[in-house]
């Protein structure tokens, strides 16, 4: 797609919300209001340039429209904070479909910034502005005990919307199949080849907001087999730069993934989409996983698909003392399945 082409698409993916452009020296800025509690809200979104290489910069025109005077993440030149830039990855080719995303998104910072949890995120900004401690991060090998979870209670997996769960114990020490020795190092996750395809598929029907569910599977020894995931349902929230998993449905196949197999079946992880940036776990999805991983008693996989043709694909792993996040990297493609293996990149502690 030309640059003229994705201006035009830029330009009628933010026409849909009423925002009009006009070009200026380098880029383009589109203007437009957003309705938040009744009230609309005048914006300015400045693309700095034409080759979209990075997200819009976003302006409250007249901070006078605002219903209080100090808003979270507005700053004294009126530029709203709507994506972090340090870990926001533009995507030059996807700018059509982000740019109503960025429109959400800021939608979403005003009507938060507007309830009574505002002057509480407000005083919560202020060590980030100051400065804080930095954290140091180190691991060695060790790997702790092996934990062996209980049975979910009465026979069923429920999950609720605090994930309590508790996972079944499935087989174990049974090798994995199909792969040469040597390829799968200490741990291996197997993903098949539909399954991906589903959630690909599901990424795409959503954009530009986020999707997701859970990954349904076994413990085989070391290893991971993914053999289902669940999919979006009518009362999952998801928004621009969020997803969560309210809908019973996720319970109810979780629950009858534990009856026909043999109470050897059940949560193994979640999956989710991120429609911008490269798929960087955010604080929120590690706290996600961990919760996940307490929860089940057991390691925990996580997938994020951002749109590249694998996703990534992360292993919590539970220690004795600190659990400890490793990105897996594809070992093989065994035709039918993908088998993944932790990357010798730096794991990641939770904090």
């Amino acid at each position: 797609m030309i640059e003229g082409g994705i201006l035009g698409g830029v330009i009628h993916a933010l026409a849909d919300d009423g925002f009009t452009p006009v070009l200026t020296q380098n880029g383009v800025t589109f203007r437009g209001s957003v309705l938040v509690n009744g009230t609309a809200i005048r914006l300015r979104m400045e693309y700095r340039d034409l080759e979209f290489s990075e997200p819009a910069y976003v302006f409250v025109e007249n901070p006078e429209d605002l219903p209080r005077p100090v808003l979270p993440h507005l700053d004294e030149k009126n530029e709203l904070c709507v994506v972090d830039r340090r870990q926001f990855v533009a995507d030059r080719y996807q700018a059509p479909a982000q740019a109503p995303g960025i429109v959400l998104r800021a939608r979403e910072v005003i009507e938060k910034g507007l309830t009574h949890h505002a002057t509480h995120e407000i005083a919560n900004e202020f060590p980030q502005h100051w400065g804080g401690p930095a954290v140091g991060v180190e691991f060695g090998s060790y790997e702790g005990p092996t934990t062996r979870p209980a049975a979910p209670q009465n026979g069923k997996a429920g999950l609720g919307k605090h994930q309590r769960d508790k996972a079944y114990q499935p087989k174990r020490h049974q090798p994995l199949s199909g792969v040469q020795a040597g390829v799968v190092p200490t741990h291996g996750i197997i993903l098949p080849h539909r399954i991906l395809a589903k959630m690909q598929a599901e990424r795409a029907v959503n954009l530009p907001k986020e999707t997701g569910g859970f990954l349904i599977g076994a413990s085989r020894g070391p290893h991971i087999e993914i053999t289902d995931a669940t999919l979006q349902g009518a009362d999952d929230i998801a928004t621009a730069f969020s997803f969560e998993r309210a809908d019973k449905r996720h319970e109810s196949a979780i629950g009858a993934a534990w009856q026909e197999g043999s109470q050897q079946i059940s949560v193994v992880g979640d999956w989710h989409s991120h429609p911008f940036g490269d798929g960087s776990p955010s604080g929120m999805d590690r706290r996600a996983w961990r919760t996940l991983s307490d929860a089940n008693g057991m390691d925990c996989v996580g997938l994020i698909l951002a749109g590249a043709l694998l996703p990534r694909v992360f292993l919590l792993r539970r220690r004795a003392f600190h659990p400890k996040i490793m990105e897996c990297a594809l070992l093989a493609d065994e035709g039918d399945d993908l088998v993944f293996g932790p990357s010798s990149r730096r794991a990641h502690r939770l904090i």
